[in-house]
């Protein structure tokens, strides 16, 4: 539901929170799955879905944010499915804007380098970029302006200098502080790395 101008705009943010189960020092979390999970088995990541879906605040939400790591399946096309499945009721009535993270896409430019084997499984963002409508899976940065937002989507897994010049010439010189106010930009992991 599009906001107007002068309303507020409520976002579900979120990372890290695929579905999952790791043993050893990640035990007990649903990060880093490095084993393939038994269908229906979600573990970590149905505890954040449970608990969103009980909030009474929910039903208001007019986006939400997935900043990366979105489902952990690091090359097991089925807990795509899984991680749809348990999603499905909070991510259906309001728009979605998602960001790759390290386990959607490996860090660096080229998105075929490092990918076999490292964090993303080898996905190389594919299944991200198919599943959330992205124009490119080697371009996944976006804006859009909703309400008094105007926000920003930048990929902490690709150059940073394509990204800035994106910014320079085609994000900023479109932002009109007066129609948005508030600018809000994200990325799955601190570019100070």
């Amino acid at each position: 539901k599009p906001a107007k101008k002068d309303s507020s705009v409520q976002v579900v943010y979120t990372a890290d929170a695929g579905v999952g189960y790791a043993y050893g020092p990640y035990g007990g979390s649903a990060s880093h799955n490095s084993i393939p999970l038994k269908y229906g088995d979600a573990e970590g990541g149905r505890h954040v879905w449970d608990a969103i879906l009980r909030d009474p605040e929910t039903v208001n939400d007019d986006s939400t944010i997935m900043n990366g790591d979105i489902s952990y399946a690091r090359g097991w096309p089925w807990t795509w499915e899984l991680f749809a499945k348990e999603t499905e009721d909070i991510f259906t009535p309001a728009p979605v804007m998602t960001t790759y993270g390290n386990h959607e896409f490996d860090y660096g430019k080229n998105p075929f380098y490092l990918c076999q084997g490292g964090d993303s499984g080898g996905e190389a963002g594919i299944p991200t970029a198919i599943r959330f409508n992205f124009e490119s899976e080697t371009r996944p940065w976006y804006h859009l302006r909703q309400g008094p937002i105007h926000f920003i989507a930048m990929s902490s897994e690709q150059s940073i200098s394509d990204q800035s010049f994106w910014l320079r010439t085609e994000v900023f010189p479109n932002v009109n502080r007066t129609l948005t106010p508030w600018v809000i930009a994200f990325f799955h992991r601190p570019y100070h790395m």
